[in-house]
């Protein structure tokens, strides 16, 4: 099953933020044991989605559930350090940030004087 995740790091971060112990096999495998399930996410090359391969797993809706959860956290967490990363940026491009909002969907809404 394809997944969103695409950063290897911020996928370890999500699960292990969950409390899952995770094995980093190479830079596109990392497996996580939950529960009798393994999970197995895996992809050809770095930049593109992980596939999900998933064994030994009886409760299957119980687990579509946990799945849209870690997907949520993940897009949480890459929006946390996509704004880092942007806000080292202005610093050091001696920009301001003009105005900052949080919209309802959590997202945020920069403006950023030049």
């Amino acid at each position: 099953m394809e997944t969103v995740f695409t950063d290897m790091a911020l996928l370890e971060k999500t699960l292990k933020e969950h409390g899952l112990s995770t094995s980093v096999v190479s830079d596109n495998q990392l497996l996580c044991q939950i529960g009798d399930a393994l999970l197995d996410y895996s992809r050809q090359t770095a930049g593109e989605p992980f596939k999900v391969t998933i064994s030994g797993q009886q409760n299957i809706d119980g687990f579509f559930n946990e799945m849209e959860c870690f997907e949520r956290e993940y897009k949480q967490n890459v929006q946390s350090y996509t704004y880092n990363k942007l806000m080292e940026n202005v610093k050091e491009s001696n920009m301001k940030i003009a105005d900052e909002t949080v919209l309802k969907d959590n997202s945020i809404l920069l403006t950023v004087d030049i």
